[in-house]
């Protein structure tokens, strides 16, 4: 955390344009997203050169285009990427839910909801996953068994907070009267880094 102990190569061969990194820190793996390659692949953070490749191009009949975020949910069994969509395409923006081994790819927030879709944060002790998108200039949220469940939590329509988010991180409040989140997240547009509290009931959903 000092600093100390940089390894400045960590992985060089066999990458394109990688865009986002997780860590499972529970099998001690580092997934990636390589949009130039359209691949998703793993590595053993104790010996790198342990890698694989679990999608490339496409899976499960589910189109990859243009990579982005991941993010990785070890103690539920899942990995979530993020898939922007780059007018005019064919190929529809969405989020997608699959095994931790590239397996059982589903779409789990499809274009009804995104178009691009950037940062992702899981919450594991409450089951979702939130992400921010970069053109509705918003922050939405789903819980990761039930894909019906969507909430939009910030909006540039209603609360002009914000207007092209990139980067997003979350902190929950365990022991908050009620429950709580703090949501950061950075601005492409003007180099910000912004932060609201916001409140989720989770009985309820909102579009």
């Amino acid at each position: 955390i000092d600093g100390t102990g940089l390894q400045m190569d960590f992985i060089k061969e066999g990458l394109g344009n990688v865009e986002g990194l997780a860590v499972d820190w529970m099998a001690n793996n580092l997934y990636w997203t390589d949009e130039a390659y359209k691949t998703i692949s793993v590595a053993s953070l104790d010996n790198p050169t342990v890698r694989r490749t679990l999608v490339r191009g496409q899976v499960d009949s589910i189109q990859v285009v243009n990579l982005r975020a991941i993010v990785v949910m070890p103690q539920d069994g899942y990995i979530f990427w993020s898939d922007w969509m780059q007018r005019p395409s064919l190929a529809p923006a969405k989020i997608v839910r699959a095994n931790l081994d590239g397996s059982g790819a589903k779409v789990w927030v499809d274009n009804q909801f995104i178009q691009w879709p950037n940062g992702l944060s899981a919450d594991q002790k409450n089951g979702l996953l939130f992400w921010c998108d970069a053109y509705y200039d918003r922050i939405q949220a789903v819980k990761i068994n039930d894909s019906s469940a969507v909430w939009t939590i910030i909006s540039a329509k209603e609360q002009g907070t914000i207007t092209h988010p990139f980067g997003l991180v979350h902190h929950y409040r365990p022991h908050s009267p009620e429950p709580k989140w703090d949501l950061y997240w950075t601005e492409f547009t003007d180099g910000h880094i912004r932060h609201a509290v916001i409140t989720l009931n989770p009985t309820t959903k909102n579009f």
